[in-house]
């Protein structure tokens, strides 16, 4: 076997590529088998135009007529052309991103990526998604980290302890944010948010309609907006029809509703009278009605409950929940319509209406749905 010199492996370098006959495409070997990169020079030449009108094409940047742009569109897939994302970073400073926090993955979050999803779609505008855990140093870090990929927007749900202005000073003056979920002061962003104090009001209005006297509220004691609106205008309008209040303060998570399960059952036992009561999201709800269950309390019977965050298997329950339903997927599409305005939106902050869903949770006997506009 003859031994492969440097000599002799750079004169076979040099015979593969005088074999190439002027090929522009750039060739690297792979175990031994020859690969093709395909340039924009490669789409230019396939579909008879100038390079430049492959860039067009390819970034919108100048109209181009509907026979050009079919052709450059089959040279691109008769190619394999697939551009390179990272060097058009690097070229421009900037990507076509957008970056999406969340705040976790319950079934609330996935509805609203679902809206953001489909308005950008729409747009031909791809999104990154993180979640940040409830966290505020979490929240600046994934921040910072997007920041400096140069995104060409932000939609963020504000975490408890978020820092506006913070936020405002990190941010490039070309980079978009907006808000959803939660409202935060300074206002500095547009926020897109649900109507959570009227929701609520229309609980207790229900829950007074039952007869009920003695009405309770399990929320989250965090210092964001969405919690405080559903506990003060739950508070507010039981005290403005005169019923006895009792607040579960716990934290918004499954453990959290059981712990405060416990203290709505020891707060029985202690002889307040406890007959309805609000469990403000989700994941707090399913804690709160193992806890019920276990101790062989019947939903509807021997405590009415409603509760935030209405999703799919909440008619599947038994007895099936009374629901206060937010419009997520809405929530998400203004979110990408805002993000793409002119208008900056410093102070908008736009609350979409809720809707009660009744059923027989909440005590009611009727066998039918109902819903009810908030």
């Amino acid at each position: 076997m003859s031994k492969r010199t440097p000599e002799r492996a750079r004169r076979s370098l040099a015979k593969d590529s005088n074999q190439d006959n002027g090929d522009t495409r750039t060739r690297s070997r792979i175990l031994g088998k020859p690969r093709f990169s395909v340039t924009m020079k490669d789409v230019a030449r396939a579909a008879g135009v100038s390079v430049a009108t492959v860039s067009h094409v390819l970034n919108g940047t100048r109209n181009v007529s509907d026979v050009t742009r079919k052709r450059v569109e089959e040279a691109i897939r008769s190619t394999g052309y697939s551009r390179n994302e990272i060097a058009r970073e690097l070229k421009t400073g900037a990507s076509d991103l957008v970056g999406v926090h969340i705040v976790d993955y319950n079934p609330f979050y996935t509805d609203v990526l679902r809206g953001i999803e489909r308005a950008l779609e729409a747009e031909g505008i791809r999104f990154v998604v993180a979640s940040t855990g409830e966290n505020w140093s979490r929240q600046l870090e994934l921040l910072s980290a997007m920041i400096a990929r140069r995104m060409r927007g932000l939609i963020l749900a504000p975490v408890d302890g978020f820092d506006a202005e913070r936020v405002a000073q990190l941010v490039p003056p070309d980079t978009r944010v907006v808000l959803y979920d939660r409202e935060v002061q300074p206002p500095l962003f547009p926020a897109i948010t649900s109507d959570n104090l009227s929701a609520a009001r229309q609980i207790v209005d229900h829950f007074a309609e039952h007869g009920y006297r003695n009405i309770g509220i399990i929320a989250s004691g965090e210092h964001i907006s969405s919690m405080q609106h559903r506990r003060a205008g739950f508070v507010q309008r039981a005290r403005e029809l005169g019923l006895n209040v009792y607040v579960f303060e716990t934290e918004s998570n499954e453990e959290g509703g059981r712990r405060a399960a416990q203290e709505v059952l020891a707060s029985k036992q202690q002889g307040n009278h406890i007959e309805a009561l609000l469990v403000t999201n989700n994941l707090m709800l399913t804690g709160a009605l193992s806890v019920f269950q276990s101790a062989g309390l019947r939903i509807g019977e021997d405590i009415a409950v409603a509760g935030f965050d209405h999703h799919f298997w909440c008619d599947a329950m038994s007895p099936p929940l009374t629901m206060v339903k937010q419009q997520a997927e809405l929530m998400g599409k203004r979110c990408v319509e805002w993000l793409l305005q002119d208008d900056s939106g410093v102070g908008v902050i736009e609350r979409l209406p809720t809707e009660l869903v009744i059923r027989r949770s909440c005590g009611c006997r009727s066998p039918q749905l109902q819903a009810n506009p908030c």
